[in-house]
């Protein structure tokens, strides 16, 4: 891992230890290591993986205020369900957080963890990394042990859909609406990026 990184790493775990619940620190541990994995996986930049997926959550336990007040600094539009439920805007607020406190700009680690939480038709492939990996991390109970093993020979993008179709149905069996944003990600992946 280059200086910067490792630095980056040791101080995001310094202030992510004051900011987070013990639960989501660990969380937070376990999908930068999935990250890592998958990342070697697919011949990407593991040390961004691991960067990315560290500090997907940090500003996960902020307040909705502060959580709204960082977002709307990235100057992107709202959708429905980041305006009913600010804490959706947690990924949103985290780039910008990133970036002004601490100096990051690798724009794929940034687009990786602004759009974690819903997916967006056209991110990168660091990005499918970092929404597989938060989705099926080890200590997500309704994941099969094994089941990135399950998908060792499918290209990211079969990996990505399947995660998203199984998300979905996860969702929706809890009683959950699904965001127009997921909907259109999945709908770009199985469409190659057709409108």
């Amino acid at each position: 891992m280059n200086k910067f990184y490792t630095e980056l790493v040791e101080k995001l775990r310094k202030d992510m230890r004051k900011t987070m619940k013990p639960s989501r620190y660990q969380h937070s541990e376990r999908v930068a290591d999935t990250a890592k994995k998958l990342c070697d996986m697919y011949d990407l930049d593991a040390d961004k993986g691991y960067v990315a997926g560290l500090a997907h959550d940090i500003c996960k336990d902020y307040d909705d205020k502060a959580i709204l007040a960082l977002a709307k600094k990235d100057k992107l539009p709202f959708d429905d369900v980041e305006k009913k439920h600010n804490n959706t805007l947690h990924g949103r607020a985290a780039a910008v957080l990133l970036q002004t406190k601490y100096y990051l700009d690798d724009e794929e680690i940034l687009e990786a963890i602004r759009y974690h939480t819903f997916g967006h038709p056209g991110m990168g492939d660091l990005a499918k990394i970092l929404y597989i990996a938060d989705k099926i991390e080890p200590g997500r109970t309704h994941i099969p042990a094994g089941y990135m093993d399950m998908h060792e020979d499918d290209t990211l993008d079969e990996f990505i859909i399947s995660v998203l179709q199984e998300g979905m149905t996860y969702l929706q069996n809890q009683g959950y609406n699904i965001s127009a944003q997921t909907e259109q990600f999945l709908y770009s992946l199985v469409h190659n990026g057709e409108n």
